[in-house]
Order: C-alpha cells, then structure tokens, then sequence
C-alpha cells in the first residue's frame, strides 16, 4: 500500500443473481503490525483500493 492509499473491506451480505450485484457493507479494518483485522465473521468480502480504472478488487472468502 502507498503512502496516502487505505483499502475498504466490503462484506457481502447477499450474493446478486444473474442480472443484480452483490449487497455489500462497508465494515471498518484496523492494522496490527503486518495484520488486518476484521471485527466479524464473513463468508466473502471484498477488499478494494483505488478509483475507476485504477481500482484493484481482491475477493476474499471461507472455507
């Protein structure tokens, strides 16, 4: 991460269909060290930095 650049967690609290996008929820991060927790439990997220063209999405998920 660059100087300035802290990336959003959104958890997705309902999966889209075939014409809809996920329901997701902006949830707060806090750093530990080399760590980033996550106050919750989820089942997927998605972890994002940047804007438009320049935006990486990382998708998170468990098990």
């Amino acid at each position: 991460i660059s100087s300035g650049e802290t990336p959003i967690l959104l958890v997705v609290r309902k999966e889209g269909g075939l014409f809809s996008k996920d329901e997701t929820q902006m949830v707060n991060l806090r750093t530990q060290g080399d760590r980033t927790i996550v106050d919750g439990l989820f089942d997927k997220a998605y972890l994002v930095i940047g804007v438009g063209s320049s935006q990486e999405k990382v998708t998170i998920t468990r098990g």
